[in-house]
């Protein structure tokens, strides 16, 4: 009796399970005719889509950006409306910048652009749906006359050196010199760029480094946007020559004498220029026209020639003796 009863309702709940199934079955067969039938009608919708500009003029500089989207009115079937919308890239709108136009002088915006004929362009290209309206239906917008200016790039730095070590030559900056693109009365405006700043310590070899170029201005551009820095780094030394002087602006040379004739000339170079030194490559002068007394005096001297590997030029004694002979 008691499996009587059992059997019973297995069957009744497989009944059940199979009336659920059969209600699930066409309730969605129903709702698929459904939305089929609902994606044939036809509907007006709206939905942003990319823009592509083309005829656009060489000699000029758009000072101002142009919008990459638009938004556009269609009418067709539900279906080929989801199937853009899904993918608003295939809908891209095209703008052909013929259809230029120039305000009057003194308006803000000196240019503008009419987008109602990209409508007909589109329509030509998709055969599914149909472009009713474009929005906005004018962009507005200002040009500028394209202009280059090549100027120095500067580099900001601060250096510190191990003991006896320094810079032998100036610090070479490639390139030294970049190209602004822009507008020509902004570009032509800028003098030099500069460098993000270099600040390194413990200096005791060469070696190169790369630095970001700053953007001296939004609306300019400049390739590249690095520059590589070599520093040329040597232990330096003391060196120490003696030197002759010379005597500028001097009418008669016997009308004057000085003590001493001979100067020492000490000065710091880098260990791979000790061998180059030599006293010609200095000249050190007393000039005439610092001579304030008439029957002598003392006269400062003046490195007038050194070469560029001598640093920290020092003279021993720095002023000369001068004693005006009477004639």
């Amino acid at each position: 009796m008691a499996r009587t009863k059992s059997s019973q309702v297995w069957r009744s709940a497989l009944f059940n399970r199979r009336k659920i199934i059969v209600f699930l079955l066409c309730l969605g067969v129903s709702s698929l005719l459904w939305l089929l039938l609902a994606f044939n009608e036809f509907y007006t919708s709206r939905f942003v889509v990319p823009v592509k500009y083309i005829n656009m003029p060489n000699d000029n500089l758009l000072m101002d950006h142009l919008p990459k989207e638009a938004e556009i009115e269609v009418s067709g079937s539900g279906f080929h409306i989801l199937s853009y919308r899904l993918r608003p890239q295939l809908a891209e709108v095209i703008i052909d910048g013929r259809n230029m136009g120039t305000l009057p002088a003194g308006k803000k915006n000196g240019s503008f652009l009419t987008t109602l004929h990209a409508i007909d362009y589109f329509n030509r290209l998709h055969g599914d749906i149909k472009a009713l309206n474009i929005f906005p239906d004018t962009i507005f917008f200002t040009f500028f006359n394209r202009g280059f200016n090549k100027v120095p790039v500067q580099v900001s730095s601060y250096l510190e050196f191990v003991n006896q070590y320094g810079l032998v030559d100036s610090m070479r900056v490639t390139p030294d010199s970049i190209t602004l693109t822009g507008p020509a009365e902004l570009a032509n405006t800028i003098t030099k760029v500069e460098t993000d700043p270099l600040i390194l310590t413990n200096l005791n070899k060469s070696g190169s480094y790369n630095l970001k170029v700053k953007q001296p201005h939004p609306e300019l551009s400049f390739q590249p946007a690095e520059v590589a820095v070599h520093l040329e780094i040597d232990q330096f030394t003391e060196a120490v020559l003696e030197v002759p002087i010379f005597l500028d602006h001097l009418i008669q040379r016997d009308s004057l004498s000085i003590t001493p004739q001979t100067v020492k000339v000490v000065f710091q170079v880098a260990l791979r220029n000790y061998k180059k030194i030599k006293p010609d490559d200095f000249q050190i002068v007393a000039d005439m026209h610092d001579l304030k007394v008439q029957k002598g005096g003392r006269l400062v001297l003046k490195a007038k020639k050194t070469p560029p590997y001598a640093k920290q030029i020092r003279l021993k004694p720095e002023s000369i003796e001068t004693i005006i002979r009477k004639r």
